[in-house]
């Protein structure tokens, strides 16, 4: 038999292809281990979701955490409870399409994260009304898992007493976290007090909150994450459409040039960054230092312009010039391009800029990239998912044309 480590290789190529590794499970019990690793490494769930058995009542949650648990009685069960538990990898909790969680459902979701020691990524998705809940502020558990996420993505609205909880408390608590990506009223947390349903009131730790590993972060409340010294190692940063990024509040951090985003690489804004009223006078060279030294790519959402006139302003220009690695630049929504002016402007302004991306109007997923020195753009087709577009890397991540 072919060793374990060429076994599971083969497997992993069959990821996509779950008829097939169920069908693995079969085989032997050595094939069985096999497929249920890579089987229950990513696990999508649906709060409220009743489970297909016929005239069973219990929810998607219930049957998972019984999966992973179960009665006393089921000894012949552990072995394989117990390589679910290790397997899992990514857990996805998908609310977005209910419009209220019931309460049974916290109780299951935190049973979920109590057995799921090797879990390294947290997606947890709700769009309906505030959630009333936090991982591991129940009362009855004390001790959270020993796992430490990489990577936490928690998009809904939340209770204001339950966000402190969950940022004083579970998040505080994962110190190898290296992508973050949180909600605004988990945001407000961060930097105030906050009572909870019994009145008593959450103090505030900020330098217990968020891992100074930080890569990547999407917030609306940097300043917090830059008071708190958690930005050194950030390469990755997209701002949501409420915060205002203004270049000069970055240098009043009591840090030496170049200042806290030193290794920032990618830059999404929902709007233009500008510079200060005192370093705008003059030319836009006129900047001593920079803010953001190292950053190679710009992009910016939800701003209907005019390619040319847009690139054409002096504000875009200054803050353009001010950045000596910039790379590239993407327009995520709809561009108007009645003449390429701006775009050579551009280019002979910022001599490093490679090229100028635009999202194709009516054609979802689809850019027009114009390179220095082309006089026609390409057709760009982008290999990643819409909404990680910003935390990909730029150069690898599209086919061009």
């Amino acid at each position: 038999m072919l060793p374990v480590e060429l076994l599971l290789q083969i497997f992993e190529q069959l990821h996509d292809d779950r008829p097939t590794l169920l069908n693995l499970l079969l085989v032997s019990h050595h094939f069985s281990q096999l497929s249920e690793s890579i089987l229950y490494a990513d696990v999508t769930l649906k709060p409220a979701r009743l489970s297909s058995y016929s005239g069973s009542r219990r929810t998607i949650l219930a049957c998972f955490a019984e999966s992973l648990s179960g009665p006393p009685s089921s000894e012949s069960l552990r072995p394989h409870r117990t390589r679910r538990r290790s397997a899992v990898k990514r857990l996805f909790i998908d609310g977005s399409d209910i419009p209220c969680i019931p309460h049974t459902e916290y109780a299951q979701l935190d049973l979920i994260l109590t057995k799921l020691p090797h879990l390294q990524s947290f997606h947890f998705t709700h769009l309906g009304s505030a959630v009333r809940w936090s991982p591991f502020a129940s009362s009855r558990i004390t001790v959270a898992p020993p796992f430490q996420l990489t990577r936490l993505i928690f998009n809904g609205a939340m209770h204001p007493s339950h966000a402190s909880k969950m940022v004083h408390g579970f998040l505080a608590s994962q110190t190898k976290l290296e992508h973050l990506e949180i909600g605004s009223v988990i945001e407000e947390a961060l930097g105030s007090t906050d009572s909870d349903s019994d009145g008593a009131v959450a103090a505030v730790h900020p330098t217990l909150v968020a891992s100074s590993s930080l890569r990547i972060l999407e917030t609306s409340a940097l300043d917090f994450f830059l008071d708190a010294g958690k930005t050194p190692n950030l390469t990755h940063l997209k701002l949501s459409s409420s915060t205002a990024l203004r270049l000069d509040t970055l240098t009043l951090i009591d840090s030496p040039p170049p200042g806290p985003l030193s290794n920032l690489r990618v830059l999404s804004t929902s709007r233009t960054p500008h510079l200060s009223s005192t370093a705008s006078a003059g030319s836009p060279s006129a900047m001593a230092t920079t803010p953001l030294p190292n950053l190679e790519y710009w992009e910016l959402r939800s701003e209907w312009v005019d390619l040319g006139a847009f690139l054409q302003d002096p504000c875009v220009r200054r803050f353009l010039v001010s950045l000596p690695r910039l790379r590239g630049i993407r327009f995520s929504a709809d561009v108007a391009v009645h003449s390429r002016e701006g775009v050579a402007q551009t280019f002979e302004s910022v001599l490093g800029l490679e090229f100028i991306e635009v999202r194709v109007r009516r054609k979802g997923g689809l850019f027009e990239r114009y390179y220095r020195g082309e006089e026609k753009p390409r057709l760009v087709q982008r290999r990643c998912e819409e909404e990680i577009e910003w935390c990909q890397t730029w150069e690898h991540d599209a086919s061009a044309s």
